[in-house]
């Protein structure tokens, strides 16, 4: 859900107080950003050892060919390019990224939509609580913005990277890190957007985490209680400025865990039984209509695009 909304990978720059510069990673995907976008990333399970498995393009050109909609991937690709397995892999890849921008996949009509649009009854007295938390002494807005910057719509997440000191789990993720090769980014993970978070546990990046009121104890105490939640994996990088010792009460903390349930999509709610994907609601606008929002233009850089542009011009 909400996928295709997620920017591409950029650096952005920052000045501080002092005038100093800084540049921070935003976007990308996966919880380490290891792919700089959605093009990218839709590629990477075919071929993953835990996935799909697949030895190459070669061998997922090979099964597209032989699938059942081998005719209208044929369609698409064009008799031209229909033997070369880098243009029938790299439309596959196109159309998984244009399938993810379907309207059921980002329906925006979670209660918290309709609170921001003026339904104050949208939200019970406990929610609009946890909101003045989520908004002030929690400091969550801070990261999963309420505001809204390229979509018309809030994301709840600026898709930013922190290591908020998650208790380890399993073999060491050096994260962004890992990948960007920077000491500083070492254990950061993005920012998840909190769109239907009540239905995705357990949490972090890690799975350490069992639930949504755990993860709120966590952020309000993980300094003042560190033999509850362990060691963590990355000490030297973890944000000690933004969590771990907040100062919520009992009451805040249950306040902006009951929040949480307003994030959720009511067309999640609403699938019935072996239903495979949820209906978008009456008003979500067209793919087609909302093509300019999309962060969707760095296939343009692969190489076989270019193939293909040169191709389709000779025809």
């Amino acid at each position: 859900m909400y996928a295709s909304l997620i920017p591409s990978r950029v650096l952005e720059e920052f000045y501080d107080a002092d005038g100093v510069q800084s540049f921070l990673t935003e976007g990308g995907l996966f919880h380490d950003g290891r792919a700089r976008d959605q093009f990218q990333q839709v590629q990477k399970p075919f071929f993953d050892p835990d996935e799909m498995n697949l030895s190459g393009p070669s061998a997922l050109a090979q099964k597209l060919r032989a699938s059942a909609y081998a005719d209208e991937l044929e369609a698409l690709v064009g008799e031209a390019g229909w033997d070369d397995d880098r243009q029938v892999t790299f439309h596959a890849y196109r159309a998984l990224v244009e399938f993810l921008k379907e309207p059921m996949f980002r329906p925006f009509d979670a209660r918290i939509d309709d609170f921001l649009t003026g339904d104050e009854d949208a939200l019970t007295e406990p929610e609009r609580r946890g909101l003045e938390v989520f908004k002030v002494a929690g400091k969550c807005a801070d990261c999963h913005l309420l505001g809204t910057l390229a979509w018309p719509q809030p994301l709840l997440s600026d898709y930013g990277y922190d290591n908020v000191g998650a208790p380890s789990r399993g073999e060491k993720d050096p994260g962004l890190g890992g990948h960007s090769g920077k000491p500083d980014e070492i254990g950061q993970f993005r920012a998840p957007t909190l769109r239907n978070i009540a239905l995705t546990a357990p949490y972090m990046h890690n799975g350490s985490i069992h639930t949504l009121r755990e993860v709120v104890e966590f952020y309000n105490k993980r300094d003042l209680e560190p033999e509850r939640w362990g060691a963590t994996d990355y000490p030297e990088t973890v944000n000690h400025e933004d969590m771990g010792k907040l100062g919520l009460s009992d009451q805040q903390v249950e306040d902006l865990t009951a929040l949480m349930d307003a994030f959720t999509d009511r067309s999640l709610l609403k699938m019935g039984e072996g239903e495979t994907f949820p209906q978008a609601p009456p008003g979500v606008r067209s793919t087609e209509s909302r093509k300019h929002l999309f962060p969707d233009w760095t296939h343009r850089l692969d190489p076989v695009f270019q193939e293909i542009q040169e191709l389709e011009g000779d025809r």
